[in-house]
């Protein structure tokens, strides 16, 4: 079955999913960056004298365990978040709204394409969102992308610093306070990132829902027996409204 035939399935509780895990995502690196301003605090004293090096260890073993939550959380909000993303995709045709020029499956794909990634997943979610009532919120889905693309960007940065080339106290103490300045900003960047992709999927929800609405009550019918109970999919009719008869399919 190419994948324009199929029917209309609601992806509420996708986006749903991807907005609860984008705001835990979101607390958590608020968390990071309120540990890291700590442990700079901390970092200038080093000079003065007044350095505590046992709270320093506590807060940056907190700050260790909070990365390894934070890693588990970003896998699963870009597991909901692509799910998400790849059902609105496949609603669009179905919805009349045209045929979207990456397929759900592309969408998927272009997230883990090296270097296309920094590109083609936004590209593939503004083509969605232009056909949508309301769309495209360009400015919108650019501060998310941008943000989302800048955390990336300082992530693998700090990933692949060597450390400090001079062992000396002073040389330590500037470079922790370089680390610790862009992972704090890598975290505020990665906070903007999630605020605006909640913002992202409920305005396109509402577009979604939106363009449901505007089509003849005889489009929808209740869900077959082999529909999933949480996808709340439905099934077309084949109204005199130029729709496909999708009827006969499984």
């Amino acid at each position: 079955m190419p994948w324009e035939a199929v029917p209309y399935r609601p992806s509420g509780t996708r986006a749903t999913w991807a907005q609860v895990l984008l705001a835990l995502s979101g607390v958590v690196a608020a968390l990071g960056a309120m540990l890291q301003v700590q442990l700079l605090t901390m970092t200038d004293t080093i000079d003065q004298g007044r350095f505590d090096l046992e709270a320093y260890e506590s807060t940056a073993s907190l700050l260790a365990l909070l990365g390894v939550a934070q890693v588990m959380l970003i896998l699963a909000t870009a597991f909901a978040f692509i799910a998400w993303q790849s059902r609105v995709t496949d609603d669009i045709p179905a919805l009349g709204l045209g045929t979207p020029r990456w397929s759900p499956r592309w969408t998927i794909v272009a997230w883990f394409l090296p270097l296309a990634n920094l590109v083609l997943p936004v590209l593939a979610m503004r083509d969605v969102a232009r056909r949508l009532p309301g769309g495209p919120w360009t400015l919108l889905m650019a501060a998310w992308w941008v943000l989302w693309v800048v955390a990336g960007i300082i992530d693998r940065a700090l990933a692949n610093d060597p450390g400090p080339t001079v062992e000396t106290v002073a040389a330590l103490q500037a470079w922790l306070r370089r680390i610790l300045l862009v992972a704090t900003t890598g975290q505020l960047a990665f906070l903007g990132a999630a605020i605006m992709g909640i913002l992202v999927v409920r305005r396109m929800e509402q577009g979604v829902r939106r363009a449901a609405a505007t089509r003849p009550p005889e489009w929808r019918r209740p869900p077959d027996a082999s529909t999933l109970p949480w996808e709340g999919a439905a099934r077309h009719d084949a109204p005199a409204t130029g729709w496909p008869d999708r009827s006969d399919r499984a």
